[in-house]
């Protein structure tokens, strides 16, 4: 706050965001007070287990956990004592927001400020198969990360890729953002992407089932609107009520119990797959059917289906690590 000649008051104000990203050596001294500590109970919090602690004016952390919580900051603090804090400071009024799909993709795709700033390279360790090196004119212009992709493939300017083995081609729309995606042992001359989408592969393990699935979502999907008429949720712009009027999906197990009211968090959409490919293709029938019109081959109530809510609680990380380290492979 400022006071002007003239007796006013000018108010100033600074909006500030950050991300933080550790390397290679700081995972490997987590990796190992992890394995001092674990069974993990308690979360991990950034702000207080990790950020206050690193540079050389950390503070002393005095706060006391229950027994084998990651909160237990006297003991990370001796972990992140020696690791080096550096700070990069954008131009001023310079402001980057992920915090949507659709922010994500127009940062990381379109932006040429983002891009130059943040030094963002378009094709970060991935290959091409048959293995050739991406040359002028391809069709394959979006961001991929740690990726092998067909050559033939189309990867607009406005899709990202990151962690997929696609070995046969694929031909992704506009405003895409793949991610833990696997199409392998196919003879279809190309499987075709709908755009404004986000699709990714999770794997699960459960009492109800195991196995992989597919989410997907369109790029402008509320999962977080709740409901009382189930019938009126958006998925890709249809209501379920349409979708249900047209076999698409199921009427009667999209929801347990009888909640006041839904979402599409909570809906039990996608069907568990016994590999990754067989997911990825189940749930890009889903939608298709919702976005073209296109019908279903498989009856709905054919697999078992599982919903956002599910999958956080049933997910394996440690299956989806093995992907990520098979992918050239």
């Amino acid at each position: 706050m400022r006071f002007l000649p003239t007796g006013g008051v000018r108010k100033e104000l600074t909006y500030t965001d950050s991300a933080f990203f550790f390397d290679h050596s700081v995972a490997l001294k987590l990796l190992r007070f992890y394995q001092d500590i674990k069974p993990v109970t308690e979360e991990i919090d950034a702000y207080r287990d990790f950020l206050q602690l690193l540079g050389c004016r950390s503070k002393v952390c005095d706060l006391k956990t229950q027994q084998g919580g990651s909160g237990d900051q006297p003991k990370v603090q001796d972990i992140l004592r020696d690791c080096e804090l550096q700070v990069i400071v954008l131009p001023l009024s310079r402001f980057y927001h992920l915090g949507t799909m659709r922010e994500y993709v127009d940062n990381i795709c379109l932006s040429e400020s983002f891009a130059k700033e943040l030094n963002v390279s378009r094709f970060v360790r991935s290959r091409l198969v048959p293995a050739e090196p991406l040359v002028p004119g391809s069709q394959i212009s979006g961001v991929v990360m740690h990726s092998l992709v067909h050559q033939q493939s189309t990867i607009p300017h406005s899709a990202v890729l990151e962690y997929c083995k696609f070995q046969v081609p694929v031909q992704v729309g506009d405003n895409c953002i793949l991610s833990n995606c696997r199409l392998e042992g196919l003879t279809d001359s190309c499987v075709q992407v709908p755009g404004n989408l986000i699709m990714f592969t999770v794997s699960v393990s459960g009492a109800a089932c195991k196995g992989y699935v597919t989410v997907a979502f369109g790029i402008d999907d509320d999962l977080k609107l709740s409901l009382r008429d189930e019938g009126k949720l958006c998925y890709f712009g249809q209501n379920f009520a349409k979708l249900v009027e047209r076999n698409v999906i199921g009427s009667g197990s999209l929801f347990k119990g009888s909640a006041a009211s839904v979402s599409l968090w909570e809906a039990k959409l996608f069907s568990v797959r016994p590999t990754m490919t067989a997911a990825f293709l189940s749930t890009l029938e889903l939608v298709q059917a919702v976005v073209e019109g296109m019908q279903r081959a498989v009856g709905w109530e054919s697999s078992t289906h599982v919903s956002m809510e599910d999958i956080l609680e049933w997910k394996d990380i440690s299956e989806m690590l093995k992907h990520q380290s098979a992918i050239f492979s």
